[in-house]
């Protein structure tokens, strides 16, 4: 049994959201029903509800649901510059580091893996957690996609 995070913007329930919401909840879910330990680190922005209610509801499916604004003190939900995503990485990565999980997964949207990559790539952190990215959607479908909408 594994202590896994998954950290993510974009969730069913706390997003109104199409793909990697849904499919984030999908990977939470199957990873709890295998028995392993399940965070959502959510550093998003709650747009149905409040965090209440979905560290509640999250925990009556047995996955511990961490909104990040609450859990990093530093955070600040108002940051306006053109480096929003990567305060989100950093922010992420702030908590990341004093928490102990076997694995933390990343879908590749957003860049939010940023800051944990570095770290375990260029200091001690890290060593023993393995870190997974996730690619959103395959070069064959994106290929695909590129034939029916040419750019002209």
């Amino acid at each position: 049994m594994s202590k896994i995070c998954l950290v993510t913007s974009s969730l069913v329930g706390p997003t109104i959201n199409g793909g990697v919401g849904t499919a984030i909840y999908h990977l939470a879910v199957a990873l709890q029903r295998a028995q392993h330990t399940v965070t959502i680190l959510f550093n998003g922005n709650i747009q149905v509800k409040n965090e209440k209610f979905w560290v509640e509801r999250y925990r009556k499916i047995g996955i511990n649901f961490i909104f990040l604004p609450s859990a990093v003190s530093t955070f600040d939900l108002k940051i306006g510059d053109t480096n929003w995503w990567i305060w989100r990485s950093y922010f992420s990565y702030q908590f990341l580091k004093e928490a102990d999980f076997d694995i933390i997964h990343f879908p590749e949207t957003c860049g939010y893996a940023f800051h944990t990559i570095q770290a375990k790539r260029t200091t001690s952190q890290f060593q023993d957690t393995q870190i997974v990215v996730t690619m959103h959607s395959s070069t064959e479908w994106i290929n695909e996609g590129m034939e029916c909408w040419p750019l002209e």
